[in-house]
């Protein structure tokens, strides 16, 4: 079985604690250059979550990890939700179908972030891989529902930056 390496270690715990500083700084940054504006809004929320999914599962491999897994569950859902407003609705300014699309997003991300985070449903157990290393264990319908969820959005997301990008000017792309 492969063991990938410890994730508790010295030099991880550092390296967490500057990428958070460094999260930290740019989202505010951003989000104070222009607080009315939706994409900063929505940069801001996605490096939040980011964040916090990095952070959850780095504490879920030192005690009470089904916890900690689920909160980064959650994350995960949230962070999704926050890439597509942020790419799809703020930056290309779609409307039309993307704009329904949305909504399911929206309700989808939510709805099974809180059965992640509040249920079994989603993360019933984890294992442990060696003595530093754990990692969730999601159900059979779980695993559909997350790996699904990701799956489709970062489709739709690039589908979206694609087709825009090809209808750019020669100009356009080149910057």
């Amino acid at each position: 079985m492969f063991i990938p390496f410890p994730l508790i270690s010295p030099l991880n715990t550092i390296f967490i604690v500057l990428l958070d500083i460094f999260g930290i700084f740019l989202a505010f940054a951003v989000y104070w250059s222009d607080r009315s504006n939706n994409v900063n809004k929505g940069f801001s929320l996605m490096v939040g979550t980011i964040l916090a999914w990095v952070n959850f599962y780095y504490l879920a491999q030192f005690s009470n990890s089904i916890f900690w897994f689920r909160l980064a569950n959650i994350s995960v859902f949230l962070f999704f939700i926050a890439y597509y407003f942020f790419t799809v609705r703020w930056f290309l300014n779609k409307t039309g179908w993307y704009k329904y699309l949305g909504f399911f997003v929206l309700i989808y991300g939510f709805i099974f972030g809180l059965l992640a985070v509040g249920t079994s449903l989603i993360i019933p157990n984890y294992e442990s891989l060696g003595e530093l290393v754990t990692r969730p264990i999601f159900s059979s319908f779980g695993w559909w529902a997350f790996y699904g969820f990701v799956i489709s959005i970062t489709i739709i997301i690039n589908f979206a930056l694609i087709k825009e990008y090809l209808n750019y000017s020669n100009e356009q792309r080149k910057r």
